[in-house]
């Protein structure tokens, strides 16, 4: 099975500039900026209600009622459309898991969604990937008898495919660590060093204390402050 299907540019930067978003005519953050590039971790910070999850659908291009700029290589996201969602994985709150349909099902339709993605993956990889957070066992189980603690962890293991087939150059995570027992966060912290280390870049948010060796920036939301931790 080829591990390097795409040729993703080597040359990484995403940019925020003067970044405001407002909700209800109310402000939730204003004038924030940050800037990132490749082998980096940047840690989103905040209260509950202080615009973490709102950022992160502005850094994916889901979320378009902000004022400011967002820029990948110096190039308005918006403007480079498919070309920039592809380099991205985002795992947010919701799981985006077809519930009528197998865990292995599931994770191979994931694998094919983009045509020069596409992998026929044997079922044996997958399980393997399956295994890292204990849900091998699971592979033929149809999703809608999984508890929601399950679905989320089968959800992650999208991101153990995409470090192992090369697929993307930056995840961006909302809360990836709930319903991780102790062995499931250590090893998904593991996975996101490994992640960096081939030169990629995460961005995320999380209630739990994280502790990957990259260099690592805080983004304090609404004040915005963005810092070198």
């Amino acid at each position: 099975m080829d591990h390097n299907r795409n040729s993703l540019s080597p040359i990484f930067s995403l940019t925020g500039n003067n970044l405001s978003f407002f909700r209800n005519d109310q402000v939730i953050f204003r004038n924030i900026s940050f800037d990132i590039s490749q082998e980096k971790l940047l840690f989103v910070t905040g209260q509950n209600g202080a615009g973490k999850t709102s950022l992160l659908k502005i850094i994916t291009g889901l979320q378009r009622d902000y004022t400011g700029s967002i820029l990948f290589n110096k190039q308005p996201i918006h403007s480079l459309q498919e070309a920039y969602r592809s380099i991205f994985l985002y795992l947010g709150h919701q799981t985006a898991i077809t519930k009528n349909q197998s865990v292995l099902e599931n994770l191979q339709f994931y694998m094919n969604l983009s045509p020069k993605n596409s992998i026929n993956a044997p079922k044996s990889f997958i399980k393997t990937q399956l295994q890292k957070l204990k849900l091998d066992h699971l592979g033929e189980i149809l999703c809608s008898q999984l508890s929601a603690g399950q679905l989320r962890r089968v959800a992650l293991t999208r991101l153990f495919i995409s470090n192992e087939i090369n697929q993307h150059r930056l995840w961006i995570l909302d809360e990836p660590f709930v319903s991780l027992d102790h062995k499931g966060f250590e090893t998904l912290q593991n996975l996101m060093e490994d992640f960096i280390k081939k030169g990629n870049s995460i961005i995320l948010t999380s209630h739990q204390h994280v502790n990957v060796d990259a260099p690592t920036y805080t983004l304090d939301l609404p004040e915005g402050e963005f810092t070198r931790v």
